[in-house]
């Protein structure tokens, strides 16, 4: 039998201030920041346009979790994964998500089996997709998560392998993974999940995930989860 200790982290004092980290069209940035800021889950959020701009581990330890994705390259992504990799050292939550877990990857530290959930591999888009089974519904990423639509491009990685110790929360309805995590990562024991979808909804452009199902509390909750001190109970 295996057991699964997870943290319950919606019991915050404050809401915890995140960083969107994206190497993509700012607009479509800050369109992710506004569905999220909607949510009501979190503190400030502060957008950083990584095709341009590496921050420092120091810029980064002012943040509780990192949400970053790439739809253009990274200004230096090998920098910019070993930073990544010293701040989850450091106790920080990271949330991967396309194409940075696909065709557009990290490099650097971040981007080996120490601190992967996902392994890169390339990028697809399918006929609409739809989320599927939920492998663990009581996990805190899946809470007031019941719908999510990929839109008619529905893009994603190819890969299906996940690092070691990484494990699936929920499916695409191909069978293909949607939502995993990764518990005890680095130094610090960190959290750590990667989705499997490109963050930006409908709003910014009609074949991306549907902005009327729950990819935005998807995201909130998987930077709670990996941001938050929280309480744990086994399942």
């Amino acid at each position: 039998m295996i057991l699964l200790t997870f943290c319950w982290v919606f019991g915050f004092a404050q809401a915890p201030n995140v960083m969107i980290l994206a190497a993509d069209d700012p607009t479509w940035a800050n369109e992710v920041k506004a569905k999220l800021q909607a949510t009501g889950l979190l503190g400030t959020i502060d957008v950083v346009n990584a095709q341009t701009v590496t921050p420092t581990v120091a810029q980064m330890q002012a943040y509780k979790a990192i949400l970053t994705w790439s739809n253009y390259g990274y200004a230096n992504n090998s920098t910019l994964g070993n930073n990544l990799a010293s701040y989850v050292d450091g106790g920080g939550g990271l949330v991967v998500a396309v194409f940075a877990n696909a065709s557009i990857s990290l490099a650097g530290n971040i981007n080996t089996s120490a601190y992967q959930v996902l392994v890169p591999a390339s990028q697809t888009q399918s006929a609409q997709l739809t989320m599927g089974t939920v492998l663990l519904p009581s996990h805190p990423i899946m809470q007031g998560v019941s719908t999510f639509n990929g839109g008619t491009s529905s893009f994603k990685s190819t890969s299906t392998t996940l690092a070691p110790g990484a494990y699936r929360i929920a499916n695409w309805s191909n069978g293909d993974p949607l939502i995993m995590a990764r518990d005890n990562v680095g130094a610090s024991n960190a959290k750590r999940a990667d989705l499997n979808f490109f963050p930006p909804s409908n709003t910014s452009r009609s074949d991306f995930w549907q902005a009327n199902t729950d990819g935005a509390r998807i995201m909130a909750n998987a930077l709670l989860y990996v941001g938050g001190k929280c309480y744990c109970s086994a399942l």
